[in-house]
């Protein structure tokens, strides 16, 4: 195996993605399997000082801005799901989609759920 010797600079641009540390993007994810700030914090290595203030310390606008966009993506697709589920009960196909005959009324019904 060769070694290849790295700066430091660049040692820290592979550990960001989206400008996020591997930390702070397993918080995110975390965050979004429904735990809540502290114990997400503990479980991906912060301390608790940290896990204690996250506020502070972990959600800083970066953070919050990719927590936003996941949130939105992950929405989208549970909707997208709900709805393919509910046109498959009434069984109603189109190809690989699924056409329900109520779609206001699914996404009515799940943004009421998600509040």
């Amino acid at each position: 195996m060769k070694h290849v010797e790295r700066s430091g600079n660049e040692v820290i641009q592979e550990e960001l993605l989206n400008g996020l540390t591997r930390r702070q993007r397993t918080f995110i994810l975390e965050k979004l399997m429904g735990m809540n700030d502290k114990d997400a914090a503990l479980l991906v290595g912060y301390t608790l000082t940290v896990s204690e203030n996250t506020k502070q310390k972990i959600w800083k606008p970066y953070v919050r801005a990719e927590f936003t966009r996941l949130s939105e993506k992950f929405q989208m697709k549970v909707h997208l799901a709900l709805l393919r589920k509910l046109g498959a009960e009434e069984g109603n196909f189109v190809g690989d989609q699924t056409i329900s005959k109520r779609p206001r009324e699914v996404l009515r019904l799940s943004r009421r759920s998600t509040c």
